[in-house]
């Protein structure tokens, strides 16, 4: 499809072959904390717990999308649409808490490790999950991730490989289920097991193979993720300056996420900051150049929610549309930050009332928590708060507020940027695993691109299509 310079890919390797700590944590059950115990927990107005229910509906409601075209693409041109996606398998991988969003009298519960470890991929590792893998003489030589649910080509009377593994009822082998509930988080999804096989190609060459080759591939491609998540990710949504300060933080022990304690992931971020990627979504998007643009979510095709449908070819995404890919002009960018949601995110069918809208469901989660408001949590890290929009404001909800009155909605403001900045590089930090952790002057092999890799390069290096010629009906 194209070609692409992996000469250098493992010659500029740093050291010998490391071995990954162990096949995979899983998603063996580790806690939540408050990064501010201190201050008192965010209620909404009101002296019963049906009124103050009903102040989160009135809140909720309030959230009024601006009036939008069906696509977008200049409303944030300082992150492209695919960094919103990005934010939300990000997401998945730190932290998971399947249970009902209103249950009352319980503690937030997470089925994720807290660190950049990609375990939502690898789960379990291919000797306690084989059936994501390859088959191979013995359970301990799988190294290859399955890949593909095989359509045939109406027009071309062929068959390609263009989704995650499937069995025979379309539900997809993964990990976690959240990772098929839209074509672009899938993708991302896939291209994860695709740059994993190359790596364990590449290694096969120098006659690395089994296990060995499998714990390898696996540490080269979740490096080369953190690295794309902390100096491009991150450095889109709270800027290069702040990601700067976080590391000067994070070397010094003044980071607000520090100490040597076991990691947790804090409420403050999970529940409070880093949701501000639900305003980012837009309503439609154009997938390549033939889809016309299309809703995301499962529920378009008559499907319950995270129950996914296998990929129609003519919905492959060509990523050019959702990154800024060099000779084209095809990129779509995210809505601006600010306290207002698409209207794709204000109803989603056959969930109960307090479920039924994401802004909802974020009140109620942030409540339930017990997360401290906005305006405290910016007193207490030394920042003049903004101004509460009502007696005070949910840390979520005060987040894109700052964003929004401060940054113009083009980046987070101090608050957010310094809670998920400083959170983000604690969990590397911590990670005796991580590139950060074991070889802190590493930098990408991949496509030699060293310092300047970005996900895009990720994605261009597990083979994924980028513009419109690597699609297979062109």
């Amino acid at each position: 499809m194209w070609a692409l310079d992996i000469a250098s890919l493992f010659s500029l390797m740093v050291g010998p072959v490391v071995m990954q700590a162990s096949d995979s944590p899983g998603s063996s059950e580790t806690g939540f904390a408050l990064l501010f115990p201190e201050l008192p927990p965010w209620t909404s107005a009101g002296e019963t717990e049906e009124m103050r229910r009903e102040s989160l509906r009135e809140r909720s409601t309030g959230m009024e999308a601006d009036p939008e075209a069906p696509l977008v693409r200049s409303a944030n041109r300082s992150i492209p649409a695919g960094y919103t996606y990005v934010g939300q398998f990000l997401a998945h991988d730190i932290s998971f808490d399947p249970r009902p969003a209103g249950e009352s009298g319980r503690a937030p519960r997470n089925f994720r490790t807290p660190a950049l470890d990609l375990d939502h991929v690898y789960g379990r590792g291919p000797t306690q999950q084989p059936y994501l893998w390859e088959p191979a003489p013995t359970a301990g030589d799988r190294a290859v991730f399955l890949v593909g649910s095989r359509h045939r080509l109406e027009d071309w009377g062929e068959f390609v490989e263009l989704d995650l593994p499937r069995n025979v009822r379309g539900q997809a082998l993964v990990p976690d289920p959240r990772n098929d509930t839209h074509v672009l988080v899938r993708q991302i999804h896939l291209a994860v097991l695709l740059f994993h096989n190359r790596c364990v190609a590449e290694l096969q060459k120098r006659d690395i193979v089994g296990h060995e080759a499998y714990r390898e591939a696996r540490r080269m491609t979740t490096w080369h993720y953190q690295w794309a998540m902390i100096h491009d990710y991150l450095a889109k949504i709270v800027g290069r300056r702040e990601v700067a300060r976080a590391f000067q933080r994070a070397r010094s022990g003044a980071s607000t996420f520090c100490g040597d304690e076991e990691p947790l992931v804090p409420l403050e971020f999970s529940v409070g900051a880093f949701r501000f990627g639900h305003s980012m979504v837009q309503g439609k998007y154009e997938l390549n150049d033939c889809s016309g643009p299309v809703s995301l979510l499962p529920f378009d095709h008559g499907r319950p929610f995270f129950q996914g449908v296998p990929l129609a070819p003519r919905r492959t995404v060509c990523w050019d549309r959702f990154f800024e890919i060099e000779g084209s002009r095809n990129t779509q960018y995210s809505r601006l930050l600010k306290p207002s949601i698409s209207d794709l995110l204000r109803v989603f069918p056959g969930r109960r009332a307090e479920e039924s809208s994401l802004a909802m469901r974020d009140f109620t989660r942030s409540q339930t928590a017990g997360v401290p408001s906005g305006q405290d949590v910016a007193k207490s890290l030394g920042f003049l708060p903004v101004q509460p929009s009502t007696a005070s404001d949910p840390l979520w909800y005060y987040v894109l507020r700052e964003a929004f009155e401060l940054e113009e909605g083009r980046r987070l403001g101090p608050v957010g940027g310094r809670i998920i900045s400083d959170v983000l590089l604690g969990l590397l930090w911590r990670d005796p695993d991580s590139y950060l952790h074991r070889e802190p002057n590493w930098e990408p092999s991949a496509l030699a691109r060293g310092a300047r890799f970005v996900f895009s390069d990720f994605l261009r290096f597990a083979g994924m299509p980028m513009v419109d010629a690597d699609l297979p009906w062109n």
